[in-house]
């Protein structure tokens, strides 16, 4: 819940905006600092809220505005394979923008990207990444705190991120591969009132690192890795607080949050989604969250998270003796449809910031009417005679690409889009070439469709011992079932046609020199005897 304060327009023509007093969250009141000594908010966000101007004057004369809003994410949302924007806004100030480009990036293998993001109206401190590959789910990628990064497992070399001005910070991908393909999400997340306040944190063998407030009265020592402390020169009244040391393991342990398999049911039946820490994992180290996303690519929304009262008809049901968070949707509707996320968010007690780990996903189809389970037809097809060499590679660097070949694979007439691809080669052996598959398949009348494209190079394909095949699994309500169609490699007619070009130019160049030795004998025995004949006649 909002209140607003609205006061006409001055004489002098000023028009007056809206200025926000403050927010209720819960039964927490967060006032703005221009009225924190008159103004409080009293009640509860989920029921009602009452804004009490203590001492009332001549200067509060306006029109005051309640709103209610409900606001997790804000989105600039890219559909793209590289580039997508997120704001992480749970428990911070509402109304808030955060811009993210390029909204399209193409690259091929080996070169290298960045993607930058701003924060339009705020400074929150702590910046994130995230990263969505194709049909996953959305994984921490690093963070930054007062501009110093903290990397993931498998993100700590190759993805430097970099705070270039107060709010604006970037990721860059230095040698983009095909496991590079995905959606990447930009956070930004900021401690509320209530909360305690970073001074500031160090590293051993390193300088400390200051909150910009803390930077001028305040210094942190560190004698040895166990042992540290806080120095506060010219203490002021307002440093009157209670304050807390803590460490961090930054060994880049990844928190492991495990999720139940797909789920296909008739409207208005109940699902229950499963969601438990991996082992060696608590959730009394974490709070857990339940968000859902309609598509790969679409806005992500908030559900509800621990200790959070639910209502209506989804009902989270922690269960902290069996480190469990499963998330209950009773009568589902249509709309229901979606990959359900449930995530873990550690809240370091240092400082307020919050990362989130998610889980792979479980996705819901809700059956529409008239539409039965309907398992794809998957056909394979051989590449073009007239596909070759990358034309613009060779001019741009001088060399020949080595020549591609593509095998394009169709699945269609399938219900619900639960399908994953997948190729081998000479059944199990991975494709060495690039896989490319559509996000997510397109509607068809009643049915899905979509394709897969698998890039090998020439030489693979000229070998018909080669066997290429495409798996597509598909969820049936009960169980995955894989239907596959496959093609095999063929001999190289263009070269084939030159070896009896070759060949047969090696037999007339053979036949001609034989009887070029031939004639030239003749002519030697012919002038042979005419020398001879010559000579008798002299005498």
């Amino acid at each position: 819940m909002l209140w607003y304060q609205h006061k006409s327009a001055t004489a002098g023509g000023d028009q007056r905006t809206m200025e926000l007093i403050g927010q209720l969250h819960y039964e927490n009141p967060s006032l703005e600092k221009k009225f924190e000594a008159r103004f409080n908010i009293t009640g509860h966000s989920k029921g009602h809220a009452q804004l009490v101007i203590s001492r009332v004057n001549s200067n509060d004369s306006a029109e005051y505005f309640c709103a209610a809003i409900h606001l997790v994410f804000r989105m600039s949302l890219s559909s793209t394979a590289l580039t997508f924007c997120l704001l992480w806004a749970a428990d911070v100030s509402l109304s808030v923008l955060i811009t993210q480009w390029p909204e399209n990036i193409f690259n091929s293998t080996g070169g290298s990207v960045e993607i930058e993001c701003f924060q339009n109206n705020t400074d929150y401190e702590y910046l994130y990444w995230y990263k969505q590959p194709r049909g996953g789910g959305i994984q921490l990628m690093s963070m930054l705190v007062a501009g110093f990064p903290r990397y993931e497992e498998g993100f700590d070399s190759g993805y430097p991120v970099v705070r270039l001005e107060e709010k604006h910070w970037s990721l860059r991908i230095l040698d983009v591969q095909e496991k590079d393909e995905a959606v990447y999400l930009c956070a930004a997340y900021t401690q509320t009132n209530g909360l305690m306040n970073l001074i500031g944190y160090s590293y051993i063998n390193s300088n400390p690192e200051y909150e910009k407030e803390f930077e001028n009265r305040f210094k942190i020592t560190r004698t040895n890795v166990k042992n540290g402390g806080l120095t506060i020169q010219s203490v002021t009244p307002s440093d009157s607080a209670v304050y807390f040391c803590a460490a961090s393991n930054t060994s880049g342990l990844t928190v492991v949050v495990n999720q139940s398999g797909d789920q296909i049911l008739k409207p208005g039946l109940t699902v229950v989604f499963e969601c438990s820490l991996g082992p060696g994992f608590s959730m009394s180290s974490y709070t857990m969250l339940w968000y859902r996303q309609r598509h790969h690519g679409a806005t992500v929304e908030f559900l509800t998270k621990e200790h959070e009262k639910s209502e209506g008809r989804f009902k989270a049901m922690p269960n902290a003796a069996g480190n469990s968070f499963p998330l209950q949707i009773t009568n589902v509707f249509l709309n229901d449809s979606s990959t359900y996320f449930c995530a873990a968010n550690e809240a370091h007690c240092d400082s307020g910031a919050s990362e989130a780990y998610f889980g792979g996903g479980t996705k819901l189809t809700v059956l529409e009417k008239n539409c039965t389970v309907t398992e794809p037809t998957v056909k394979v097809f051989r590449p073009s005679p007239k596909e070759c060499e990358d034309q613009k590679e060779k001019k741009k660097t001088g060399k020949k690409k080595t020549e591609k070949k593509t095998i394009i694979c169709v699945a269609n007439e399938f219900y619900p889009d639960h399908v994953k691809i997948s190729w081998t080669i000479n059944d199990g052996e991975p494709p060495s070439g690039m896989v490319s598959t559509d996000s997510i398949a397109k509607r068809d009348g009643d049915y899905y469709k979509i394709s897969s494209r698998l890039r090998v190079t020439a030489n693979q394909w000229y070998k018909p011992g080669n066997n290429f095949t495409c798996i597509v699994s598909f969820y049936n309500i009960t169980r995955w079932i894989n239907v596959s169609d496959s093609v095999t490699g063929e001999e190289d007619k263009a070269r084939e046609k030159y070896l009896k070009i070759t060949q047969t130019a090696k037999i007339s160049y053979t036949v001609i020199i034989i009887k070029s030795c031939f004639f030239g004998a003749f002519v030697t025995l012919l002038l042979l005897k005419l020398q001879s004949s010559a000579g008798k006649e002299k005498k």
